[in-house]
């Protein structure tokens, strides 16, 4: 069984990944996979479909749903957890972390709602929000353990809780940022990010062999994906982005907004 948090960036997908992940292993259902983009998902095609039909649960956080899994849709073993979240919160959010241009700003909004789509053309998905997550974790963790079919008792939620907590995962990123294999990952990915070494890695070795690398230098905890500036300094009510490209996320995206309960009472 194959279980994919397949949720929006900025948006709780790491949080809801988490979740499901100790639910899974706190019930001695299954374990966490990890982080898949879309070339490792292509890189491990087969393995991630023989996990659709293998009796233990495996659980992964993507923000892709390429072709094969979308054609894996009906399959009872797959199933799909998507989180998202008012996409004015989403700009705010990604230009704080990443500033880029307008135009690629749009983009990854697009190519975020096209993963929204393919998610809601699978039989087993379930879509939470990320207000929910985020206000009340106890009722999204019932929300999930009932979807994928998982009886949680009292200590079991509990131990969820804690291990998910704001402290916990304060606690978490510390580990990171004192991590010197973690510190290491981040120099050796910096490097990456301004020369540009894995596109060469990529035509000098099998697709298969490049993910792998990949994923041993992605600078994250393996475990909970927690990296060292994860978690936001400050609250994404303190910051914006301005008004002007506020107003074009609201009239571009209006149907998709009003569809899913962000309502604008601003145009």
């Amino acid at each position: 069984m194959l279980v994919i948090c397949s949720g929006m960036m900025r948006s709780g997908s790491t949080l809801q990944y988490n979740l499901t992940r100790e639910t899974v292993e706190a019930s001695g259902r299954g374990r966490g996979e990890g982080y898949f983009d879309a070339y490792d998902l292509e890189a491990y095609h087969r393995k991630v479909e023989s996990w659709i039909c293998d009796d233990v649960i495996h659980v992964l956080k993507s923000h892709d749903l390429p072709k094969f899994i979308v054609d894996q849709s009906k399959n009872p073993g797959l199933f799909i957890i998507y989180v998202h979240r008012d996409l004015r919160d989403v700009a705010r959010s990604l230009m704080r972390k990443f500033p880029k241009a307008e135009n690629q700003l749009f983009k990854d909004i697009d190519d975020a709602l096209e993963v929204y789509l393919a998610a809601t053309r699978c039989q087993n998905v379930i879509m939470q929000k990320f207000d929910d997550l985020m206000h009340d974790k106890k009722r999204a963790v019932q929300e999930i353990a009932n979807f994928i079919g998982i009886a949680l008792h009292k200590d079991l939620t509990d131990r969820i809780m804690h291990t998910t907590s704001p402290e916990a995962s304060q606690l978490n990123v510390g580990v990171a940022n004192a991590s010197k294999t973690l510190a290491m990952k981040r120099f050796l990915y910096g490097v990456n990010s301004r020369v540009r070494i894995m596109p060469l890695i990529k035509k000098v070795l099998p697709h298969y062999l490049s993910a792998r690398l990949r994923r041993a230098l992605y600078p994250n905890d393996a475990k909970t994906l927690m990296h060292s500036k994860h978690i936001s300094d400050k609250s994404h009510t303190e910051f914006d982005i301005n008004a002007l490209l506020i107003k074009k996320i609201s009239i571009k995206y209006a149907s998709w907004q009003k569809e899913n309960g962000y309502v604008d009472f601003t145009l």
